[in-house]
């Protein structure tokens, strides 16, 4: 999911009801969500390798940044020996 800027003025249809997009929003991060977290399946196996292919899925859009961040954070959790 990509985050989207939207420029608030009067010739933006949009900026007239931004709470109701706003919530809009929210609930559409809900229903992603809910569609990640609630698709299981009953072989572990199959649902790591289904995690572990979204992760990398994610991690490839980083920025160099972002991954600093994220690397900094997993070396700081111990995750990353």
């Amino acid at each position: 999911m990509r985050l989207q800027i939207i420029l608030i003025n009067e010739d933006n249809p949009i900026s007239a009801n931004f709470p109701t997009f706003a919530l809009y929003q929210q609930n559409y991060h809900r229903q992603v969500m809910a569609k990640v977290f609630t698709h299981f399946s009953s072989d572990g196996d199959s649902r790591r390798d289904e995690l572990i292919r979204t992760i990398e899925h994610s991690v490839e859009r980083l920025t160099l940044a972002e991954l600093e961040a994220l690397y900094y954070d997993l070396v700081s959790k111990d995750y990353i020996r």
